[in-house]
């Protein structure tokens, strides 16, 4: 079973979880400074990053990218075939959850990760500069922080803006996604003809069907 298959499989159980709400998914997700990515990236109560390893996937630089996605998600689940397992070393792993996918689609969580705590300035590496002045404005007309000066923002705030703007980002694109595979299995054709489509910016990328940020 390759990467694409298990990021669909992924993705069905994603959206049986999920239902009715389907949450916003972000196909092969860069990290600044574009080096690195995420396979999936997902937008529900956290922020989820997906790594996928087939059977035939090398690992050696793999502590290195989850290093990179704690940084930035609050959970990383890293998805491997079985006979991966021996391999993995966890104390390279990151705080990263550990799932299995075997050759019939079967997905179990073989090892409990850590939950990460994300801070402002790792938020805005992941915002453009419109969508960074606006989540501060938010901030500030709530009160929420000063103009000028010390302030202390709570997590689940700083969590409800960056969702807020990566929805106004990828909402409209992902909304169509869902639609467009509604009633049936997704394939990995759908991930490879979509997800990757337009997804060329390092620092900002785009989701599924291209979609255009509409930020209030």
């Amino acid at each position: 079973m390759n990467k694409d298959e298990i990021k669909a499989i992924i993705l069905d159980q994603v959206r049986a979880a999920a239902e009715p709400v389907r949450p916003v998914v972000i196909a092969d997700f860069p990290l600044p400074p574009g080096a690195i990515t995420a396979d999936l990236a997902i937008v529900e109560d956290e922020f989820i990053g997906v790594v996928v390893g087939d059977a035939a996937d090398p690992l050696h630089g793999l502590p290195r990218r989850l290093v990179v996605l704690a940084r930035y998600f609050e959970r990383v689940i890293l998805v491997v075939a079985p006979a991966r397992l021996p391999d993995l070393d966890p104390g390279t792993l990151a705080g990263a959850t550990v799932w299995t996918c075997d050759g019939r689609g079967r997905l179990a969580e073989r090892l409990a990760g850590a939950d990460n705590r994300i801070g402002l300035s790792a938020r805005f590496d992941l915002l453009t500069v419109d969508e960074r002045r606006w989540f501060l404005e938010q901030l500030i007309v709530s009160g929420a922080i000063a103009p000028r000066g010390p302030h202390s923002v709570s997590t689940g705030r700083l969590r409800e803006l960056f969702a807020a703007a990566l929805t106004a980002r990828h909402g409209a694109a992902s909304a169509a996604f869902w639609r467009a595979v509604s009633g049936r299995a997704i394939a990995p054709d759908d991930l490879t003809v979509a997800g990757r489509a337009g997804n060329d910016d390092p620092v900002h990328p785009r989701s599924f069907i291209e979609g255009r940020r509409a930020l209030g």
